[in-house]
């Protein structure tokens, strides 16, 4: 019905032989809307110990926030 469900991690794929996706999924992503502040996705991120942010507009995927992602952008403003 088009609506966000789940996200499938990298480390969770190691563990994927013999098990269905509703259990590589595991709990409901962390989503959040575009226009959200930066500051409250970094302290969300940092608070519940998660790896990326589903990026929605008008509930409905536009991209992935990853830890990575706000490392590289940091990095580039320290330089």
């Amino acid at each position: 019905h088009g609506r966000l469900v789940g996200m499938v991690s990298s480390g969770r794929l190691a563990t994927a032989e013999g098990r269905t996706l509703r259990e590589l999924c595991g709990e409901p992503p962390y989503a959040v809307d575009i226009d959200t502040r930066l500051a409250e996705v970094l302290a969300t991120l940092a608070a519940q110990r998660v790896d990326a942010a589903v990026v929605t507009r008008h509930e409905k995927l536009v991209g992935v926030f990853t830890v990575s992602d706000a490392c590289r952008a940091f990095a580039a403003l320290l330089e």
